[in-house]
């Protein structure tokens, strides 16, 4: 048989953010074309000037992303930050609106997601993959359909629109972090597994 352990992040180090920039959002990811940074460009042409985009990541699709900007016309309306130290990642997504999570193809989980929810930042992010362990429509985030720029533009403006409604996710994601998504959670998963496979003389059940 298989079993799924949960991966982890480590806790929460200091309370969600008060206070956040509405106009604000983060992409944090390698920059490739399966992680649909492009579609996020994309939704951008439809939102309000006054929206931001942060990117954190590197990769070697970088320029072609660039260049997409420029044609689309928001490369002033983007900040490329490259690669960044876990602790100044934490205080991008403390500060906006949402971590958006655009991937073409199937995440085996999305760790991103996690570290969002560390900072009581909500997500929103594409039906593709494990991203469904932790990413619940509505409730710590908004999901919308692999590829489909034009949703997740609408999405945004859904959390653009009901800042209250976007704090209350990300504190949802930060309870769901904390109750399944430690080290100790995983560790405990572990030893229980452990326990069975030696309970059962070597085969898990």
């Amino acid at each position: 048989s298989v079993e799924v352990l949960p991966l982890f992040v480590p806790p929460p180090e200091a309370p969600a953010a008060p206070s956040r920039d509405p106009d604000l959002l983060v992409f944090l990811g390698a920059l490739t074309r399966g992680k649909g940074l492009d579609l996020l460009l994309r939704a951008m042409t439809r939102l309000p000037r006054e929206v931001r985009l942060r990117v954190i990541g590197s990769g070697p699709q970088q320029g072609w992303l660039q260049e997409t900007a420029a044609r689309l016309g928001v490369d002033p309306r983007v900040e490329w930050c490259g690669s960044l130290p876990r602790e100044t990642v934490a205080d991008h997504l403390g500060q906006s609106l949402c971590l958006v999570v655009p991937s073409r193809e199937p995440e085996t989980f999305g760790l991103a997601g996690l570290e969002a929810f560390r900072q009581g930042t909500p997500v929103i992010a594409s039906r593709a993959g494990g991203v469904g362990e932790w990413l619940l429509e509505g409730r710590t985030g908004l999901a919308f359909p692999p590829g489909d720029w034009r949703a997740l533009a609408r999405a945004i403006e859904e959390l653009r629109r009901d800042p209250e409604r976007a704090r209350g996710m990300g504190q949802a994601g930060r309870e769901l972090l904390e109750q399944r998504f430690l080290p100790q959670h995983h560790a405990r998963a572990l030893r229980d597994l452990l326990e069975r496979v030696a309970a059962t003389g070597g085969k898990a059940r």
